[in-house]
């Protein structure tokens, strides 16, 4: 049975909201914006850019930016956007809603 550290990760979690709070994404509000990322050849997927209005960068939005891309059916090899919007509800999973398609990046 594997023995974990609650203590631990109740204090990583506070002092990520003690440093990063002020980034942290308004709960419930609603962002418009885009996200280009790449599935690269061996299996990575890469954030390669997120744009969402009046919402900086922040540990919050990272971790829901990766489990999104993350779970997308794409192949290897291609780059994808996403065009949408982004929020962070107050209890669940973050919530990305609009379309996903491939970039065309022949020369």
């Amino acid at each position: 049975m594997p023995i974990v550290d609650v203590h631990g990760a109740r204090r990583a979690a506070q002092v990520e909201a003690d440093t990063w709070g002020h980034l942290a994404p308004e709960t419930g509000r609603v962002y418009t914006g885009s996200i280009v990322f790449a599935h690269g050849k061996y299996g990575d997927v890469i954030p390669l850019q997120a744009s969402f209005e009046d919402l900086p960068d922040s540990p919050w939005f990272f971790h829901g930016l990766m489990d999104f891309i993350g779970a997308q059916d794409t192949e290897p090899g291609m780059v994808y956007r996403f065009s949408g919007t982004y929020q962070m509800p107050e209890d669940g999973p973050h919530v990305f809603t609009g379309t996903v398609s491939p970039v065309d990046i022949a020369s």
